[in-house]
């Protein structure tokens, strides 16, 4: 428990307001049920917390509980709730029942003054309803938490709203949320910080879902769980002054005029200045909260530090809407702040927002939007800086401004053939890293680079920007107003994409997370739903109508014209590929964000989307060669496309010269080829029976006479007796054997001659597959001859490695292998209740692996156990995992140890997630043996906690386990980790536990095997338990008995006091030890037995 000293007193606060306009009456509202104040409490504990609302019934402090204290903070009293002690421990209030005014669809408001030292995703300040949802808006939780989608109030789903970047730490602030019925708004220091239309509406439960339907109370720093119990979701550290409930929605007058009510005895201003401490403090030395500085200007910029204060542009996005006392020009936009707040226009206040470079976000900033009225320039372009559309003519002004039409005059509009807003072009630039791409378009600026650097490089004669997939993109001005929302747009690009994944970026604007058509990605990806763009939701396009039209329209491996058409007059979102149209959808009307969810303008990207908070994403990046890339705020027509990828198509290489039917792009890949040869397409360069021409018919490589290095030429393949393999596909039957190996004989000679057939991957139809009978020494070619599966395929074992860092686990199964950590994050062997295992905090840590094998992929059984030691579970932790997250469902494999009750075991994705059954199940801080199991005869998932079955389930259907990943490459085993769908390790929901032994077999161990292994294995993992002490009184000897575990060695230590241990023995491999204390024999003597 965190102590902290009271003051001994505070000075009063005098606040000063520039004028008093009026006396504000505010209208009727109704009952405020609970009423909390902890600002006149004494210091100390608090068991009850007082509820002077109309409301009967007090809060009080549950059993198992912790008592919370009243403390001071800042000058102000309140009651310090912990994040320690879980959801039934820990410093909490349980209240009355919820009454019916406030559950339901019922109006209703929450006030509460808080002081968070520090942010965290979701913190609970007071709740009721319950969690879990069913349906969606039935829970109520209003919180002080970061997480833009829920962490005002977590009301469950879609209902939730969060506080849209306005929140702030380490001062008193005042927070609110009204429903009205309709809308759900949320009040940061009496200013509207975020507000939605909820649909579906808020419908708070009453009852819990058990069967006797028991009410459901209020609870201060907890929340209810579905069975009525207390959860430990949102437990954090925080001071809560002043709480209120009501039955009816404040409006904002209200919310504002409570504020400015309370706002003075709340925030302690020690030299009565004006000015409370926490404002000066930020600005220290400069202010200073112990000296009167109201008057003094120390930035020259027209205001005092007082008129800084008072200046509140509540607009500003973000919680910072005061100007810096300490900067003349806070927004950088040239004015200085004193002139943007004291602006009139014909004697009348118009202030410009002295923190927004471009207070209208017309894209044109302050200092350049005169307001004469006359166009100068771009640099004096007269517009009013307070209106977007100074001319009311349907374009904005920097829209015209760029366009070459008068922003001032009605009468003068852009023109229909307008130039490209931007237009970067690779193939001019030299080779080698490029840091900035310069913007030739119209909208000017430079797209920077992330910061790996990509770099322009020659691809098949044609100069492009590579991108890795991965590190690379490039971040550009700030999309403006007139291509967001829904505006018409066409963005026209040269690519040079090798292999196709699912999504792939090539440029973007908007942002991802919803809701429907908010995002703008042109993609090149095989997706049947997004390839093309990715408007988010049902908006999204493909590259054609059905899967052959994709595969036809997804040029790869070859330079490519691809364009994206959006036309708001129809709604209509097309795509074209090489100039020809691929698909065209009714996507509109779109609404595109242009701001992130702190409100600051989202930019351009190349090669990578934007993420809600305005951060690129991490996933979904272009792994191509881009050429070029234009963007046009209008439609192109399809004339005008087939007319550009004519006038490129020479430029590319998307002729033949020479009419062998080798295109240009082709043969610039080759120095043997020559484009205005056509003798060569008849040549066989690499020598395995296949012409050059036949070659790039067949996908296969003109200089390489084994293309798949499978060890069996590309010529052999295709002409081989009993049905040609594939030239391009190691392993052609996909059975864990290159075809190389699976000679066809029937006779299996060795691991190099299997025998077996290479179109088969069950050579003798005994239900496993080739490669697994080869790998645990069976027969493939013999129904009769089975594998042994009491070896694992993948075994690792801590418990015997040395203490310290470890990059690199060698795979003892038989996969072998080795299984390394990224560079940067190493884990450490320790050893935890006297056992090795490798300890991973949950956020750096994880290793990867060998490739899946395919028999381990699709619909394979298969079984993973562990021995684990998780100090705190939370509600999915990664144990081990293959395949990759996504979806569809059914194509994971996470073994979990987590307590949520959907895929805290097993995340399949989707409807095959599997959970512990009873949390019981999930056993936090000691060691615990894990088991998961998957019987493909019979579809069922089997979870085993320490050797005992704790839930199980049949699926509805097969499982599909990803074999590669979004660009066909085999995707990984990972341990303490999951796996994007771009091969990517997953960000989050890894395990932060220490894991001892974990075993992977490709056969589905049954209950018994289950059993017996933690039999075999629980005394390596118990703490040894001493079964006798005996007393020799004569000679004095005592004797200790205990169990021991094979291969483990004990100490004995002893002490007359409990406090002060001395070592009796070391080393011990039995289980007994006698000693004759020597003289002088304290009264007492203790033993504790040690692990070593």
């Amino acid at each position: 428990m965190i102590a902290r000293a009271p003051r001994l007193s505070r000075r009063s606060s005098a606040f000063v307001f520039v004028a008093c306009l009026g006396v504000w009456l505010p209208r009727s509202y109704g009952a405020t049920l609970v009423d909390l104040d902890a600002t006149q409490l004494p210091l100390g504990p608090l068991n009850t917390w007082t509820n002077t609302g109309t409301l009967p019934g007090n809060f009080t402090v549950p059993t198992g509980a912790t008592v919370p204290s009243v403390v001071a903070t800042n000058g102000v009293k309140g009651v310090s709730f912990l994040a320690t002690g879980g959801g039934a421990g820990g410093t909490q209030y349980l209240g009355p029942i919820a009454p019916a005014a406030v559950t339901g669809s019922n109006p209703r408001t929450i006030e509460a003054w808080v002081y968070d030292p520090s942010p965290q995703a979701e913190e609970t300040v007071f709740a009721w309803g319950r969690r879990g949802g069913a349906p969606d808006g039935s829970n109520f939780s209003f919180g002080h938490g970061t997480d833009p989608g829920f962490g005002a109030n977590a009301l469950w789903g879609g209902p939730d709203i969060g506080w849209n970047g306005r929140i702030v730490f380490n001062r008193w602030t005042y927070i609110a949320y009204t429903w009205d019925g309709t809308t759900s708004s949320v009040y940061m220091d009496g200013e509207l910080a975020n507000s939605e239309i909820t649909n579906p509406p808020v419908n708070t439960w009453d009852v819990d879902n058990t069967p006797a339907a028991n009410p459901l109370p209020f609870r201060v720093a907890r929340q209810n769980t579905a069975a009525g119990g207390v959860s430990g979701a949102g437990v954090g550290e925080i001071t809560i002054a002043k709480i209120r409930v009501q039955d009816a929605p404040l409006d904002a007058a209200a919310i504002k005029a409570k504020f400015d009510q309370e706002k003075g005895s709340m925030w302690q201003d020690s030299d009565s200045d004006g000015m409370p401490d926490w404002w000066e403090n930020q600005y220290a030395p400069t202010l200073n909260p112990n000296v009167n500085d109201a008057a003094q200007d120390p930035d020259g910029d027209g205001l005092t530090n007082l008129q800084e204060f008072q200046s509140v542009f509540s607009s500003t996005p973000g919680a910072v809407w005061r100007p810096n006392p300490t900067i003349a020009d806070t927004d950088g936009d040239g004015i200085s702040d004193g002139a943007e707040v004291n602006r009139t226009v014909g004697g009348n206040p118009a202030p410009t927002n002295p923190l927004l470079a471009d207070t209208d976000g017309d894209g044109l900033s302050d200092k350049v939007e005169t307001g004469t009225g006359t166009f100068v320039s771009a640099n004096d372009t007269g517009t009013n800086p307070l209106k977007p559309d100074s001319d009311n003519d349907t374009f904005p002004d920097l829209q015209e401004v760029v366009s070459g039409s008068d922003p001032n005059s009605a009468a003068s509009t852009p023109g229909p053939n307008r130039p490209a807003l931007v237009n970067l072009d690779a193939t001019v630039l030299a080779a080698g890293p490029l840091s900035n791409w310069t913007n030739n378009g119209t909208l000017g600026g430079v797209f920077t680079s992330s910061p790996v650097v990509a770099s322009v490089q020659t691809v098949q004669g044609v100069n492009g920007v590579t991108l890795n997939g991965t590190d690379h993109f490039y971040t550009g001005p700030a999309a403006p107003s007139f291509v967001t929302g829904d505006a018409s747009r066409t963005v026209e690009a040269w690519i040079m994409n090798p292999v196709a994944a699912d999504e792939e970026t090539i440029f973007s604007w908007g942002r991802r997370g919803g809701p429907d058509g908010s995002n703008t990605s042109f993609n090149h990806g095989l997706n049947g739903a997004f390839g093309a763009v990715g408007h988010w939701g049902n908006p999204d396009v493909a590259w054609g109508p059905d899967p052959a039209s994709i595969t036809n329209n997804v040029k790869q491996g070859q330079w490519t014209y691809v364009v994206y058409v959006y036309d708001a007059t129809s709604g209509n979102a097309s795509v074209y590929s090489n100039g020809a149209l691929a698909n065209t959808d009714v996507a509109g009307p779109l609404n595109t964000w242009a701001v992130d969810t702190l409100g600051r303008p989202l930019p351009f990207r190349v090669g990578s989307q934007n993420e809600a908070n305005g951060d690129a994403t991490p996933g979904l990046r272009g792994s191509m060669t881009i050429g070029e890339i234009r963007v046009f705020d209008r439609v192109l027509d399809a004339t005008t496309i087939q007319s550009n990828y004519t006038a490129g198509a020479d430029k590319y290489g998307s002729v033949d010269y020479d009419n062998d039917g080798l295109p240009t792009w082709f043969e610039r890949q080759y120095s043997f080829l020559n484009e205005r040869d056509a003798s060569d397409a008849g040549k066989d360069q690499d020598g395995d029976g296949l012409t050059n021409l036949q070659e790039f018919q067949l996908g296969t490589a003109p200089d390489r006479a084994d293309t798949d290095g499978d060890g069996v030429s590309d010529s052999a393949e295709l002409n081989r007796v009993g049905g040609a393999t594939d030239p391009l596909r190691a392993d052609t039957d996909q059975d864990g054997l290159r075809d190389g190996v699976e000679t066809g004989t029937g006779v299996f000679v060795n691991a190099n001659n299997t025998g077996s057939n290479p179109l088969v991957a069950d050579t003798d139809g005994d239900t496993f597959l080739d490669g697994l009978e080869v790998l645990y020494a069976s027969d493939p070619n013999n129904v009769n001859s089975v594998p042994n599966f009491s070896a694992p395929l993948i075994n690792l074992d801590a418990t015997t490695l040395p203490i310290g860092a470890i990059g690199s686990l060698a795979n003892a199964g038989l996969l072998g292998g080795t299984f390394d950590a990224p560079t940067g994050a190493i884990p450490n062997i320790e050893s935890v209740q006297g056992v090795k295992g490798i300890t991973f905090d949950g956020i750096n840590h994880y290793y990867t692996g060998p490739a899946v094998p395919p028999f381990l992929t699709g619909n394979a059984s298969h079984t993973i156990d562990a021995w684990i030691l998780n100090p705190t579970a939370a509600d999915e932790e990664t144990v081990f995992a293959w395949g990759h997250r996504g979806g569809p469902d059914g194509s994971n494999v996470s073994f979990n140890h987590g307590l949520n009750a959907a895929f805290g075991a097993v995340g399949h994705w989707g409807a095959p997630d599997i959970g512990w059954g009873d949390p019981t199940n999930v056993v936090q801080g000691q060691w615990t043996y894990v088991a998961y199991t998957y019987d493909s005869s019979s579809l069922t998932t089997t979870v085993y906690s320490d050797g005992v079955q704790a839930n199980t389930e049949t699926l509805a259907a097969p499982l599909n386990t990803w074999a590669v990943d979004g660009q066909g490459r085999p995707l990984p085993f990972r341990l303490a980790s999951q796996t994007d769908a771009d091969g990517n390790a997953t960000a989050g929901l890894r395990g932060s536990m220490t894991i001892a032994k974990v075993r992977v077999y490709g056969v589905a161990l049954t209950e018994s095997q289950i059993a017996s292994n933690y039999t075999t294995e629980v005394g390596f993992f118990t703490r040894p338990n001493i079964q006798t002490i005996n007393a020799d009184r004569q000679s004095g000897a005592v004797t200790l008995t205990w169990t021991s575990t094979p291969g483990k060695s004990y100490a004995v230590e002893a002490s007359g006091s409990l406090t002060n241990w001395a070592s009796v023995a070391t080393g011990l491999a039995t289980n007994r030890f006698t000693e004759t204390p020597a003289p002088p024999v304290p009264p007492y003597r203790f033993y504790r037995l040690r692990v070593e």
